[in-house]
């Protein structure tokens, strides 16, 4: 088991024919059932990541169904979240931020050009493709990337259109997701902003 959350838990797994390591979001079919809102955003999440091909998000390989549960497949990312990363080592270079909150923000551009919201980026949902602690303190970190992970709470908006629900993390939420207010993209830049502030 690689981490839990309110509706889910993510395990390491492998591919048995190439043996390659793999992420499964494990999702339970009771939970599912009890939970309408849930399964519907479940379905949306599926239905973006299956959208979205970009360097700097996550790759979602292969969603299959077992008797009790749905389960989603991911590329493996060793290198951890970018939360960890801060809290165990502190500050990064400012450098290293930089070339961080560009990827991100290459990735989010890319979402945003599709008329979608993450609307819960974090450093927890910010992981490196590989093991970084040393390369993020060195001014060398040519091979470092990002890949932003979650997709639980993105969304997609018609071009002009804008919501006001209320979802995220209120740390990292844009006043007007505090407020209720209709907000559009803008709110995934507050949090890039907030990100970069954390770094």
């Amino acid at each position: 088991m690689l981490g839990k959350g309110a509706f889910s838990v993510v395990y390491e797994a492998y591919k048995t024919k190439k043996f390659k390591r793999v992420a499964v979001k494990s999702i339970s079919k009771s939970l599912l059932i009890s939970n309408k809102s849930f399964a519907t955003s479940m379905l949306r999440e599926i239905e973006i990541l299956r959208c979205v091909q970009h360097t700097y998000l996550i790759k979602m390989e292969k969603v299959y169904e077992a008797e009790d549960s749905v389960n989603l497949l991911f590329e493996y990312l060793s290198g951890g979240d970018l939360r960890i990363k801060v809290l165990t080592k502190g500050t990064i270079a400012e450098e290293t931020a930089l070339k961080i909150v560009i990827q991100i923000m290459q990735g989010v551009s890319f979402l945003h050009s599709h008329n979608i919201l993450h609307r819960d980026l974090k450093p927890a949902n910010i992981f490196f493709l590989y093991f970084y602690f040393i390369l993020l303190y060195r001014k060398d970190q040519k091979g470092m990337r990002i890949k932003i992970a979650d997709f639980g709470m993105a969304t997609q908006i018609d071009e002009n259109g804008a919501i006001s629900l209320t979802c995220g993390s209120p740390g990292y939420m844009a006043p007007e997701m505090l407020k209720r207010i209709p907000y559009n993209i803008k709110v995934d830049i507050y949090s890039c902003g907030i990100i970069l502030y954390f770094m």
